[in-house]
C-alpha cells in the first residue's frame, strides 16, 4: 500500500469515527486478497471479487478505540492493521 493510499483510509477512519460523517462520495473496502483497507469513490468496481464494502463497520465504531490507539503508535496503515492482527 503506498503512502497516499494509507493516509486515504486514515483520513476516511477519522472523519467516520471521530466527526461521525460518512464521506458520501467514498466507500472504505477491505480486500482479503491483501488484507488492506482501501478507500474507492462510489462507482469504483471492488478490487477483487472478495472485496466487502466496510463503510457499515466503520460507521457503528468497529474501528474507533483500535485505529485510533494504533495510530499514535505508528506511521503507516498497513503496520496498524499488523497491530490489529495481533490483538
Amino acid at each position: 500500500m503506498s503512502e497516499q493510499q494509507s493516509q486515504q483510509v486514515q483520513n476516511y477512519l477519522k472523519t467516520t469515527v471521530q466527526q461521525g460523517e460518512t464521506p458520501q462520495d467514498q466507500k472504505l473496502v477491505f480486500d482479503p486478497t491483501t488484507g488492506e483497507l482501501v478507500v474507492q469513490t462510489k462507482n469504483d468496481r471492488p478490487p477483487s471479487p472478495d472485496a466487502v464494502v466496510a463503510d457499515q463497520i466503520a460507521e457503528e465504531g468497529f474501528f474507533s478505540k483500535t485505529f485510533l490507539s494504533i495510530c499514535t503508535k505508528t506511521n503507516t496503515l498497513c503496520n496498524q492493521l499488523k497491530e490489529i492482527s495481533r490483538l
